[in-house]
């Protein structure tokens, strides 16, 4: 359902500085170093900060985020 509501608002127009987000309750703000639940996570960890590095799209690479360049020592 609330999959239903972010399609309508988008097919309505949304501009793209509109952030529109459904959940199952509001989060407690929007730092996760702050909060801990359930929701702020939802909320906070991926759709606003970005990772040094990310997982290839539908496997395991591991390719740049944020990172440019990065270099694993040699005891792992």
């Amino acid at each position: 359902m609330c999959g239903a509501s972010l399609l309508t608002f988008g097919a309505l127009g949304a501009s793209a500085k509109t952030l529109v987000y459904c959940s199952e309750g509001s989060p407690e703000g929007f730092n996760p170093a702050f909060y801990s639940s359930g929701t702020t996570f939802d909320a906070t960890s991926r759709a606003i900060f970005n990772k040094l590095v990310e997982f290839e799209r539908g496997g395991t690479k591991i390719v740049p985020g944020l990172a440019e360049s990065w270099e694993v020592s040699d005891d792992g």
